[in-house]
């Protein structure tokens, strides 16, 4: 759920760039949309999060606004980030950011302004930028992922792949909750049981966690999520395979069916975050057909 190195390490806070002096973060207004989604197509496949979630909601308001650019006074809009939060005045869960580093960078202050927020992932030069505007806050996880691409899989076994049934909740809620640690640090102690026990059952109501079994009766032994799906493609995330089960290609096997199933449904294209250190995984995708598009960056606070 991202590759340049940290571009700002010998810079101050107050020193990234000359232009910062003429660059300013605000919240969009509703004109901006145009704008917005002209400047996300320049890059729609680094982009596609960002552009399904400009077009599902448009530029709403709120209390912080869940959108937030930054203005150059010669340039206009530079660089924009999209800020997700469960509730009015709680730290942020997500933020997105693209664009101009020096725009990112004031962005990042105004996050920190409004309390930060417990995840950053994005293009890397972008969320680098925006961590640095931020203060570089402590974090417990930094991961050089890349974006991955495939429009076509590679030949090669599949094992079946079906959508997950409200008799799979409490099997993928344990999934998942191994996967967060194992890939975010977030420890079972830490998470809220009941609220990750909702996300599932959302997921699977929603027709988009996907599961492979050894035999029919079995229990699951991989899962995925099917993040977000937008005419420009679909996105995946939250992979897990037990790690007693791992080695034996159930990953490659089933994400390969996933693959084909929403390439088949319409998906120009299915995208997905590596981490770079996660060789296995690389080694799967790879095998699969997807191929690095991008560096991202992602950081858990």
């Amino acid at each position: 759920m991202v590759l340049m190195e940290w571009i700002f390490t010998r810079r101050s806070d107050d020193d990234l760039d000359s232009r910062d002096l003429t660059v300013s973060a605000t919240p969009p207004i509703s004109a901006d949309f145009a704008v917005l989604r002209a400047m996300l197509l320049e890059e729609e496949v680094v982009n596609l999060f960002l552009l399904d979630q400009l077009d599902r909601s448009g530029l709403p308001g709120g209390s912080p606004p869940p959108w937030l650019v930054a203005r150059d006074g010669s340039r206009g809009i530079i660089a924009l980030a999209y800020v997700s939060r469960g509730a009015v005045g709680a730290v942020a869960n997500t933020a997105v950011p693209w664009g101009d580093p020096v725009g990112c960078a004031r962005i990042g202050r105004m996050v920190k302004a409004q309390g930060g927020t417990r995840m950053l992932v994005g293009p890397r030069a972008a969320c680098d930028a925006l961590f640095a505007g931020m203060g570089r806050p402590h974090h417990r996880r930094r991961h050089d992922q890349h974006l991955y691409v495939v429009t076509a899989p590679d030949s090669g076994p599949v094992l079946v792949t079906t959508l997950a049934t409200e008799a799979d909740v409490r099997s993928l809620v344990m999934m998942q909750a191994a996967m967060l640690e194992e890939d975010l640090g977030i420890t079972a102690a830490e998470l809220d049981m009941p609220v990750l026990r909702v996300r599932v059952r959302e997921r699977v109501a929603a027709g988009t966690a996907w599961i492979a079994r050894l035999r029919p009766d079995g229990p699951p032994v991989f899962t995925v999520n099917v993040g977000f799906s937008c005419p420009a493609g679909a996105q995946l995330g939250g992979t897990f395979v037990p790690p007693a089960l791992r080695g034996q290609g159930l990953a490659t096997r089933a994400m390969r069916g996933v693959v084909a199933q929403l390439l088949a449904q319409g998906a120009p294209r299915v995208t997905l975050h590596v981490n770079e250190q996660n060789v296995a995984a690389v080694r799967c995708y790879e095998a699969i057909g997807f191929r690095r598009v991008a560096p991202f960056r992602l950081m858990v606070m």
